[in-house]
C-alpha cells in the first residue's frame, strides 16, 4: 500500500514536471498564460496561479516594452462581488470601493422572482440597464409628471435620467438584468 501511494506521488511529480519541461520548450508566453517575453526574458509559472485569470490578462504577466507607465486595474468580475440576498432575489454591485479606478461608471447584476418589486426608488445619477433573462416591467414618472410604464424582455435596454423615480418589477420566475450607473459611487446618499 505505501509503495502503491509512494509510486503515485513519483508519477505526479513527473507529470507536472513533465508539463513545466514542455512549457519551457514551447516558450510559452503572455498568449499562453506565462511571464515569458520570448526575448529570453522571464520564465513559467509551474503552480500558485489562476491560470484562467493569467490567460485573459496577459499585460498582467509583464509589462510591455511600449507601455508608459502602470496601467492600472479595469476589470472587476461581480462574481468578486458580495451579493446582498433579499425577499424575492438578489443584487450585486461594483462601485468605486471594489475597483478604485472607476471615478465614472458603476454596474450591478440584479435577479428578481416573479411579482418581485423593486420599489419605487431614484438615483442622483443616470441608470441605463440591459435585461438579459426573463421579462419585466418598468415604470417611471417622467419630467413631466406623467406616469410611463413599458415591458421588457431580453435585449431590451432602459435608461432613467438621474432624478427619476422608477419601478421594476419580475415577470418570469426568474429575470435579470445589468445596471449601469455615470458614477463609481452611485449609491453614496449625498
Amino acid at each position: 500500500m505505501k509503495l502503491l501511494q509512494f509510486s503515485s506521488v513519483l508519477l505526479a511529480a513527473s507529470c507536472a514536471s513533465a508539463t513545466a519541461i514542455e512549457r519551457r520548450q514551447s516558450g510559452g508566453g503572455f498568449e499562453d498564460g506565462q511571464p515569458v517575453d520570448g526575448n529570453g526574458k522571464g520564465a513559467p509559472i509551474l503552480g500558485g496561479t489562476n491560470h484562467q485569470i493569467d490567460l485573459q490578462n496577459p499585460d498582467n504577466l509583464g509589462r510591455q516594452s511600449t507601455d508608459a507607465g502602470v496601467v492600472p486595474n479595469l476589470k472587476w468580475s461581480f462574481s468578486d462581488s458580495r451579493t446582498r440576498i433579499l425577499k424575492g432575489g438578489w443584487v450585486r454591485e461594483s462601485v468605486i470601493t471594489d475597483l478604485p479606478s472607476s471615478h465614472d461608471i458603476a454596474g450591478a447584476q440584479q435577479h428578481l422572482t416573479k411579482g418581485s418589486i423593486r420599489e419605487l426608488h431614484w438615483h442622483r445619477v443616470a441608470e441605463w440597464g440591459y435585461l438579459y433573462s426573463g421579462s419585466i416591467l418598468i415604470s417611471a414618472v417622467n419630467e413631466d409628471g406623467q406616469f410611463e410604464y413599458a415591458k421588457l424582455e431580453p435585449g431590451d435596454i432602459w435608461y432613467f435620467p438621474k432624478g427619476a423615480g422608477h419601478t421594476v418589477q419580475g415577470l418570469e420566475d426568474d429575470n435579470e438584468f445589468l445596471l449601469i450607473f455615470d458614477d463609481g459611487n452611485f449609491d453614496v446618499v449625498g
